[in-house]
């Protein structure tokens, strides 16, 4: 007795006809099940496929009646796609069809996307060649771009990827998906040469449709991090919204900054197009409050303060922002813009003569460079007030004397932090780049952090000098440390954030030059001998300046100073003891379960239960996982045995 599986056993062995003529008896008889069916339609569609493409006959047309007439199950997509795509083999177009194949598979992407376009204009192209079209618009696009920059394209290679990327949206395909992807990674390409408003793109492709692998940023070979597709995009977008000023646009692309910068928060440029779209949106506060936290990682560039000034409702704000973007850089292909609205901000302010200079800077940098000089320029240029007023030149010195405010305005939300100068240092193979040390007062033990020392700007420099910092700072290390300003401390002291720490020498370890210290279980390190003011002995007093800092390797404690003292350490830092010490295996332990080394037990020729007198400091057992007590020194006062 046949079955659909030998009917399917057939068709894989190329034995069709043998095929279709068993699933046609097993499709008559009473008992055919669902299996029947797919068998039957397989058949006809491989009978349709190789009759179809031989230009149609009499054997394909009868063919086709019977797949027609054969409705396949409902949850079979796979077989009513195929049955659908078999049956168009008959219709108008089909060989065009067919040419367009065979020019994607030898890789004539462009001829291929010529004749879907033909069938489609001619309304010839059906839903199941769809996808086909879009994978050979993808890559004839793809072929076209090549690997030139997309400032280099020519204008017949813009208008032919434009056309591509129009039909691409015209298909009705799945989104998201691989292909969808694909194109706007093209089209992104595209905007980057500005041969492509990415927004209008964008918002037809729908943002919405981004996928997880979109999101994922690239690591080039030499370490640079390359930003994600969903990134370049939205800001690239965020971007034309602003400039376009059109609220909806603004609206629309809100969200998707909102999205990215949660996903980014490193990318900084997500922050800014943030504040252009809210600035051009009319919420000025919420723009203000997103630049200033943006600002504080940009402070040296001159567009962050000029952006700062332009959100500044108080006319003498945005003249310290202006400024200050000015004390930033002085390059008139680039500031011109700022200084036209510094003099203006300063000709309000009672400053004419320099107002004046920043416009006779702007004149000979328009004219230098054969530029147009801009409206307002032209404006001022024919005012009473400027034929009267003799042009002050601008200088360092003037664009500092309010500068200073547009700092105090960055850094009004974060308090100062009183600190105390460190030594400076350079690190190996950059000795061009000094770095210094700063100690931030805490809770407990100072902490070291450094700086470049070039962002330390103070007239004068002594180490443990006291001053006052504004900084990102987060005492667990997770973030690096941000000077944003310094200042002088006049009621302080020298080295003041240091409380003093009396420890006790544990160990001196002269073939080195160090001698360890200890001054609490979370407090022990080296000092050099060479720089202590005392003897170096174990079990001396030293008073020590310590303060905690983070590395790479983990955190630690660090002494600045160390001098001799007579203060004795706390309890939890130094014990005396006396009593019997048990010896076993060259180890010593008194009753009160205080470790005696073997090198002291060997030393004090320690026998089991000899009286010993000694000096213990804190010691952690990594085998048990707990603190406990270590002898550092001992000394034997009734031998075991004696009286």
């Amino acid at each position: 007795m046949s079955s659909s599986q030998e009917v399917f056993k057939l068709r894989r062995e190329g034995q069709l006809e043998a095929a279709y003529a068993m699933a046609k008896v097993r499709m008559a008889l009473p008992g055919r099940d669902v299996w029947d069916h797919r068998a039957y339609a397989w058949c006809l569609i491989d009978l349709l496929k190789a009759n179809g493409r031989a230009g149609g006959n009499e054997a394909a047309a009868g063919y086709a009646r019977e797949l027609r007439a054969l409705e396949p199950p409902e949850d079979d997509e796979v077989l009513t796609k195929e049955r659908r795509r078999a049956l168009s083999l008959l219709e108008e177009g089909a060989d065009e069809l067919a040419r367009a194949q065979e020019h994607s598979k030898k890789g004539l992407f462009r001829e291929a996307v010529a004749i879907y376009a033909d069938l489609s204009r001619r309304k010839l192209l059906g839903p199941e060649n769809w996808l086909n079209y879009g994978w050979d618009l993808y890559k004839a696009t793809k072929t076209l771009l090549g690997k030139l920059p997309s400032e280099e394209l020519s204008p017949a290679v813009v208008g032919e990827v434009r056309r591509y990327l129009n039909a691409y949206m015209r298909l009705e395909l799945e989104r998201p998906s691989q292909l969808h992807s694909c194109i706007l990674r093209l089209a992104a390409r595209l905007a980057s040469g500005d041969h492509l408003k990415i927004l209008l793109f964008a918002r037809l492709w729908g943002l919405e449709h981004l996928r997880p692998e979109d999101f994922e940023r690239f690591v080039a070979e030499d370490g640079k991090t390359i930003s994600s597709l969903a990134e370049k995009v939205v800001m690239k977008a965020a971007k034309e919204a602003a400039e376009a000023r059109d609220r909806d646009q603004i609206d629309y692309m809100m969200p998707f900054v909102d999205r990215m910068m949660a996903r980014f928060p490193d990318n900084h440029w997500l922050q800014l197009g943030k504040v252009k779209l809210l600035r051009e949106g009319g919420r000025l506060a919420e723009a203000r409050t997103v630049a200033l936290s943006f600002a504080k990682t940009k402070t040296q560039e001159y567009w962050v303060w000029d952006l700062l000034g332009d959100l500044q409702v108080d006319p003498a704000n945005r003249l310290a922002c202006y400024c200050k973007a000015l004390s930033c850089s002085q390059d008139d292909h680039f500031v011109s813009p700022v200084r036209q609205k510094l003099a203006r901000e300063l000709l309000e302010a009672g400053h004419a003569a320099e107002a004046k200079g920043e416009i006779v800077r702007i004149l000979e940098h328009k004219n230098r460079a054969g530029h147009r000089v801009p409206v307002e320029v032209q404006n001022m240029t024919a005012m009473d007030w400027y034929a009267s007023t003799d042009a002050v030149s601008p200088k360092p010195g003037f664009y500092a004397r309010f500068a200073s405010a547009a700092d105090e305005l960055l850094f009004a939300d974060l308090p100062w932090i009183d600190a105390c100068l460190g030594e400076t240092f350079t690190i190996e193979g950059q000795d061009s780049k000094p770095r210094r040390k700063l100690y931030l007062r805490t809770g407990s033990l100072p902490a070291e952090v450094a700086v470049p020392e070039g962002r330390v700007k103070l007239k004068a420099s002594k180490i443990g000098q006291p001053i006052r910092v504004k900084a990102d700072y987060d005492p667990q290390g997770e973030r690096r440390f941000m000077l944003y300003a310094t200042s002088e401390r006049w009621d302080g002291a020298p080295f003041d954030v240091f409380p003093e720490t009396v420890g006790v020498i544990h160990h001196v370890n002269v073939s080195k030059g160090v001698m360890h210290f200890t001054a609490g279980r979370e407090t022990q390190g080296t000092f050099p001998i060479a720089e202590y003011n005392g003897r170096a002995a174990v079990g001396a007093f030293v008073s020590l300046r310590l303060a905690t800092f983070q590395s790479r390797k983990g955190g630690g404690v660090r002494a600045l100073t160390a001098e001799t003292t007579d203060k004795a350490p706390g309890a939890q830092v130094y014990r005396q003891f006396e009593g019997p010490v048990r010896v076993r295996n060259g180890l010593g332990f008194t009753d009160d379960n205080i470790f005696v080394p073997p090198d002291l037990v060997a030393a004090s020729n320690l026998d089991d239960e000899d009286v010993v007198s000694g000096v213990a400091i804190p010691s952690f057992d990594k085998k048990k996982g707990n603190w406990g007590w270590k002898a550092i020194m001992v000394t034997a006062l009734v031998p075991a045995g004696d009286d």
